[in-house]
């Protein structure tokens, strides 16, 4: 089996599905990281932007669900923890150098807030970065 080249475009120790499995992201939210990580390696940066709102929707829709059907408030604070601390802080260096919107949806996906604000800060950041894009590519 090949591996696509967007799977190979970052240094071993920062494989995005490390990253994700260092932060304890859920499924939703690995997705989101993935998408924006992997996002100018796969030759359209604005679908991979559409596909992480996606995730961010669903994630917001779970959040719902889980408050409505169960009155459970649901926070990331409960299941996140940072499982190697070296690795987030060298990997935020990486991102400061290489990709800074990477690190800005990271920062966002692991700070420790309200899920809502966390997810309305995300989308924010994601609908400014597909319109500033749009913009450069007409």
């Amino acid at each position: 089996m090949t591996t696509p080249p967007h799977y190979n475009q970052f240094p071993p120790e920062f494989e995005p599905y490390k990253i994700c499995n260092n932060a304890n992201f859920n499924g939703n939210l690995q997705q989101i990281f993935q998408y924006v990580a992997r996002r100018k390696h796969k030759g359209n940066e604005i679908a991979d932007l559409e596909k992480a709102l996606d995730f961010v929707r669903f994630e917001k829709e779970r959040e719902k669900d889980a408050y409505f059907t169960k009155g459970v408030k649901v926070s990331t604070e409960e299941g996140f923890h940072i499982h190697a601390p070296k690795l987030h802080t060298d990997f935020i260096q990486y991102t400061l150098k290489e990709d800074p919107f990477l690190g800005l949806i990271y920062n966002a996906l692991t700070c420790s807030s309200e899920l809502v604000l966390k997810t309305d800060i995300i989308t924010a950041l994601l609908t400014l970065e597909i319109t500033r894009l749009k913009k450069t590519n007409k």
